[in-house]
């Protein structure tokens, strides 16, 4: 399905749309396409959907969209099956809710004491995202009052239910108020769904989303079983044989992306870090350093990475294995684009493997294993995918990225109180792009210059020619080959 809105055409306020761009969601999926105008209203929603599809922000946007910052009481509950992902939804909600002040919080059992949870929920909470028997235990003890709810939603229904978790369920929802939006978001609707949502919504309005292949064909896929200990020897050789002209290396937190870092310049390989910590002028100049070719080898977390759009990633190597298999999904996802052939490897060790199972399920293929217990791995790659097809970039990567960026000149400066959050936010807001397509900003007494990436800079240039910067009219215009 072919999908042309923006989040701008979906009519969002301007801190939220702030927040959406920020988080590096660049353009509705299709369930968000389908799902945030119904939700904008008062309608009750049952959506199928896999996971993976962009359904937390599905219901997220409008949830933020609806809900008033200044309200003591709780507004908002978002029921999932595990704490994981109830830590996972909270995250994602109160990122979209940063720049209006709404805060999420995650409420489970395990690792979590009742008291502990009890002294952060007296607090002004708006949104609570947690496992249905802790919820109810708090429910119970009255240590929430959900009198002034206005939203719930029950993420992943299906694996709720079939976690046992019915009778809970039924309990919490009982004690809710009737008066309320209810969103039901299931990968599949069973009798026992189908039975919850006939109870407790009302005239629902139903949303089904074609289940898509995850995984391109053209990504061969590889698992290298190993040691934890191994794994530095093994990415180098890897790296060694394979020669990638560019591979993209996710690590599990910014600790790790900094050691592997370290190991590999040592090793004399150029490497670059991405951790979402790094401020923006330097994210911008890392990705741009990558992306033209300068440096072939990026290692990131997942949330740094969130929105990298390269257009030929060569390797994508999971460092560590991720928790989640939707993370998998979007990390080799960056590899094997525009048909072109591509490679994931992820190292497995013998603790992960259940992790590696769970992935295999999920993306409904198996994923070819490779010994490399010993710290090295054989030519297997080389023999059975062939480097110039699957790790060798055009010769021309540099040339070519070099032709995707624009130089914008902007006829205003520091002595006109510019910053580069005005040019930012003007881009952004006036043109839908995501803030990852925004490079290097220059900022001198009377001008200004600005990168455009990935060829937007003709659609940026007529957007500013016609709009305001910082609230008025500003001479744009593509800069000068002599222009510094």
């Amino acid at each position: 399905m072919e999908n042309n809105i923006t989040f701008i055409d979906l009519g969002l306020e301007p801190a939220l749309i702030r927040a959406i761009y920020n988080m590096g969601f660049q353009q509705p999926t299709e369930v968000q396409t389908e799902v945030v105008p119904i939700a904008l209203g008062s309608s009750d929603l049952i959506v199928q959907a896999q996971t993976g599809t962009g359904k937390t922000a599905a219901f997220g946007i409008p949830m933020m969209e609806k809900l008033s910052p200044t309200e003591k009481n709780v507004q908002a509950l978002v029921l999932t099956p595990t704490r994981e992902l109830a830590v996972q939804v909270a995250a994602e909600l109160s990122e979209l809710g940063r720049y209006k002040g709404l805060r999420a919080i995650p409420v489970y059992g395990g690792g979590q004491s009742v008291e502990a949870q009890k002294k952060v929920l007296s607090q002004r909470i708006h949104i609570i995202v947690g496992t249905p028997g802790r919820i109810l235990d708090h429910v119970r003890k009255a240590n929430i009052d959900f009198a002034y709810l206005r939203i719930l939603v029950l993420d992943e229904a299906d694996e709720m239910l079939n976690l046992g978790l019915i009778e809970e369920v039924r309990a919490l929802l009982d004690t809710l108020p009737s008066a309320r939006q209810t969103m039901m978001f299931s990968a599949t609707l069973s009798n026992a769904v189908e039975e919850i949502a006939k109870q407790y919504t009302v005239s629902p309005r139903h949303v089904y989303i074609t289940p898509q292949r995850l995984i391109a064909k053209n990504i061969a896929q590889w698992c290298f079983l190993t040691e934890e200990r191994n794994k530095e020897s093994l990415l180098l050789d890897l790296l060694g044989k394979t020669e990638p002209k560019s591979a993209l290396i996710f690590c599990q937190t910014r600790r790790k992306v900094e050691q592997v870092v370290r190991f590999l310049k040592e090793a004399g390989l150029n490497a670059l870090g991405l951790r979402g910590d790094l401020p923006q002028k330097q994210r911008l100049e890392t990705l741009q350093r990558f992306k033209n070719g300068e440096c072939k080898l990026l290692i990131a977390t997942d949330v740094a990475a969130r929105g990298l759009d390269i257009k030929r990633v060569a390797l994508v190597v999971n460092y560590d294995m991720p928790q989640y298999p939707e993370n998998y999904v979007h990390r080799i996802g960056r590899t094997g684009r525009a048909n072109n052939a591509g490679t994931a490897i992820v190292f497995c060790t013998e603790q992960e493997f259940e992790y590696l199972k769970k992935i295999e399920e999920y993306i409904g293929q198996s994923v070819q294993r490779k010994d490399v217990s010993g710290g090295t791995y054989s030519d297997i790659l080389l023999q059975n995918t062939g480097p110039a097809d699957c790790l060798a970039m055009d010769v021309d990567q540099r040339e070519q990225a070099a032709c995707e960026i624009t130089r914008l000149f902007i006829g205003a400066g520091r002595k006109h109180k510019l910053r580069a959050g005005d040019i930012v936010g003007a881009i952004t807001g006036q043109t839908g792009i995501s803030g990852e397509m925004i490079g290097v900003i220059e900022i001198y007494d009377t001008y200004s210059f600005v990168d455009i990436l990935e060829n937007e800079g003709d659609r940026v240039l007529e957007k500013l020619q016609n709009g305001l910067i910082k609230g008025r009219r500003v001479k744009v215009s593509k800069a000068k080959n002599g222009d510094c």
